[in-house]
């Protein structure tokens, strides 16, 4: 979505789907049939890449229209940092943590649900200190 509130709810979409493929994974961790497990790993796929388009598509809305128009270098550079943390935690998270603890797949699920969720915590504040869309209209208008 193109707006601040959209892009949280696609968020949240981005957190849900990537709890589906946790859940999609630790079934699969179970002994199964083949086909249940094709199945499983069919879904998993498909529901990873959905979370990462809506994830893709929630971040970039937000570093946009969340930054201050005078910096927004800066601050699309700073958010930009998080990718470079996640590339350098989630190999030693996914393979030592979550591969290791017999519900390892259903933490990561409540950990993704979580952080879509607690991404409206950010997007409130900032929408209760913007102007409203009459107050920018006018100012426009006077100018």
């Amino acid at each position: 979505s193109s707006t601040v509130p959209g892009a949280a709810r696609t968020a949240l979409r981005a957190g849900l789907a990537l709890a589906g493929f946790g859940i999609a994974c630790q079934l699969a961790r179970e002994p199964t049939p083949t086909a249940w497990a094709v199945v499983l790993a069919f879904v998993a796929v498909i529901l990873l890449s959905f979370a990462g388009l809506w994830q893709t598509a929630s971040s970039w809305s937000l570093s946009y229209n969340m930054a201050d128009p005078e910096h927004q270098t800066a601050y699309v550079s700073t958010f930009q940092l998080g990718y470079s943390l996640q590339a350098v935690l989630a190999p030693w998270i996914i393979t030592d943590v979550i591969f290791h603890a017999g519900d390892g797949w259903l933490v990561f699920s409540a950990v993704v649900v979580a952080a879509g969720v607690l991404v409206r915590l950010p997007v409130r504040h900032y929408s209760r200190h913007q102007p409203q869309e009459e107050e920018v209209g006018d100012e426009r208008a006077e100018t």
